[in-house]
């Protein structure tokens, strides 16, 4: 039997983790030299303090996490859950709601939405490279998942749009994922007899001569190997790894705005076990962002201003938000530096017409947003300058390019015609007097999905796209539904795709692994 190292955690993927979680992994001792040789190819094996028993081993207690526990567990099966933070929900916190059609609420709100439109929909958008199969399997089950998440106790409100124009978003009763989503599952998790074990990383996968995986190491306190007849891996993507984003053309500067504590193991120890990489296919879930400041973190839906390069340069249409917000992004990571570009009147425009929301994010003050802004200019996150030219060198581009560029934009705003990159009518908005303002803008991100590549059951897949016995991988790393974009077409499909993961890989498991 052989234990899968932690090359890739140890290596300097947890950059986001607490240095006592790291100061626990010593925990798994190397083996010494009177100690059988057991070696894989990835590195040393370990010894763990002890060992336990269980059905099904779940590692990390977000949403698919729980979904999976609280599945199998229903279902009679013994199941510990592990997770590397001291509490339950992971990238869930954030979410209001989840996508779903045919749900009970859908049907008494006369809610009838054509499935194969949604799918034709997100396949156009997602150019054809997503899994359309995994999505209709997706689409088909939600109702039913709504349902099942009613009838365990998570709290809905109503059923309506979020982002596009189709009525399929359930939106939690409170509008938070944290309250009206985790706790309830978590606690009919623990009704259903599920252990939970926090505050303890899992650090690698078991695998027997066969090639099965038959269990997992995970350091909290002590090394533990848990024995289990199936492994679901639950971890959330890797938007803590530096090297892992670098693989996918992130900076080391990327500003990360999702839960803490993903630092790529999850995807690692699935690779190192023999699970195929779908690096090249990785979703980005992110958008316009800027550091600093609260009063500017709604900027990629202000589509009226125009973008600028570290060359004075504009590169694309600004309201690219309107079809999808995810795409800004991938916008952005084009570019070396990008700034918003303001006159007098339309950063007027932008604070009183946002003003109340930014208040919000700043704690509940009731701070004037031209404070707000001042505090911006002093950080050096926005620029104000006079004239163009002086702006040009306060944010350090070539001032005939970019004069020449803001010329341009107000020809193209009285012809009525974006002839350069096609923005819509109704947001060109020519440039006047000043003073003006740049604000600097990047590619932010949440989270990653779809890094190992599963089949339709959730079993992760060999690069001979056959199925690794007793490995599963759920949610955001498991997702083969997009590919490169996350369309954010289908409102709360991400959720969605984390509960339908979560439940259909704890059933598959207990037939094919449990109960075989």
């Amino acid at each position: 039997m052989t234990t899968i190292s932690r090359r890739g955690f140890i290596g300097g993927a947890g950059v986001a983790l607490a240095a006592g979680m790291m100061a626990g992994i010593a925990g798994c001792a190397p083996k010494g030299n009177d100690q059988p040789d057991t070696l894989s190819e990835t590195g040393p094996s370990v010894t763990p303090d002890e060992e336990r028993e269980c059905d099904i081993l779940v590692i990390g207690a977000g949403a698919s996490g729980l979904t999976a526990s609280l599945e199998a567990a229903l279902s009679g099966a013994k199941v510990v859950c592990v997770e590397g933070t001291s509490q339950a929900g992971g990238n869930a916190f954030g979410i209001e709601g989840v996508f779903g059609v045919g749900s009970k609420m859908c049907r008494e709100a006369n809610i009838d939405v054509s499935t194969g439109a949604l799918v034709r929909k997100e396949m156009d958008m997602s150019q054809y490279r997503g899994s359309s199969l995994a999505l209709v399997d997706m689409i088909h089950a939600s109702g039913e998942n709504i349902d099942w998440l009613v009838d365990n106790g998570v709290l809905f409100d109503r059923v309506d749009t979020y982002v596009g124009d189709l009525p399929v978003f359930h939106w939690f009763a409170t509008g938070s994922g944290a309250e009206s989503f985790i706790a309830p599952l978590y606690d009919a998790c623990v009704k259903a007899g599920v252990e939970f074990v926090f505050e303890t990383h899992g650090d690698s996968l078991v695998v027997n001569d066969e090639g099965r995986v038959v269990g997992a190491i995970a350091t909290g306190d002590t090394c533990i190997q848990y024995n289990a007849r199936a492994v679901i891996v639950a971890t959330g993507g890797f938007a803590d790894n530096k090297e892992l984003l670098a693989e996918i053309g992130f900076g080391q500067d990327t500003p990360i705005f999702g839960a803490p504590g993903h630092d790529g193991s999850g995807h690692i120890m699935c690779v190192d076990a023999g699970a195929a990489s779908n690096l090249e296919n990785a979703s980005p879930m992110g958008g316009v962002w800027v550091d600093g400041v609260s009063f500017a973190k709604g900027l990629s839906s202000v589509f009226n201003i125009i973008w600028v390069n570290e060359n004075g340069e504009r590169f694309v249409n600004e309201d690219l938000g309107t079809e999808n917000p995810m795409g800004g992004a991938h916008a952005l990571k084009a570019q070396e530096r990008v700034y918003g570009i303001f006159d007098n009147a339309l950063m007027e425009e932008y604070l009183a017409a946002d003003g109340e929301a930014f208040a919000a994010l700043l704690a509940g003050e009731q701070t004037d947003q031209h404070e707000v802004l001042e505090e911006a200019i002093a950080k050096g996150v926005a620029f104000k300058a006079s004239t163009l030219d002086e702006l040009a060198s306060l944010i350090e581009v070539d001032g005939m390019t970019f004069t020449a560029t803001i010329e341009r934009f107000n020809e193209l705003c009285q012809a009525g015609d974006d002839r350069d990159f096609g923005k819509a009518a109704p947001f060109l908005a020519a440039y006047g007097e000043g003073p003006y303002y740049a604000i600097r803008i990047s590619d932010g991100l949440a989270c990653i999905l779809g890094s190992v590549v599963t089949d339709r059951n959730f079993n992760a897949l060999t690069e001979e796209k056959q199925p690794i016995e007793g490995l599963y991988v759920t949610g955001l790393e498991g997702a083969m539904l997009w590919a490169n974009l996350y369309t954010m077409n289908i409102s709360g499909s991400c959720c969605a795709n984390n509960v339908y993961s979560g439940r259909k890989a704890a059933q598959h498991a207990l037939e094919h692994c449990v109960n075989a």
